[in-house]
């Protein structure tokens, strides 16, 4: 488990860095004027890695949950 967590810890901090001192994205205007298929398409473009740096701490929010709220038996 060691070289595989080492692996996942080594990606994981290259990809903070990478959202920290990447590219500069800025926010549209208004996108809720813009409507669903707007903000999806930029969902899916501009903004997919934050997208999936989010659901990769919201799943480790999840099974960390589950782990601390499990009982021994």
């Amino acid at each position: 488990q060691q070289p595989v967590a080492l692996a996942l810890g080594i990606i994981l901090a290259f990809q903070a860095l990478y959202a920290i001192f990447g590219r500069g994205i800025t926010a549209p205007a208004n996108p809720i004027e813009a409507g669903p298929l707007a903000i999806g398409q930029l969902l899916f473009t501009t903004y997919l890695f934050p997208f999936e740096v989010t659901s990769v701490l919201l799943l480790a929010a999840m099974v960390g949950a589950v782990v601390l709220t499990k009982k021994d038996n």
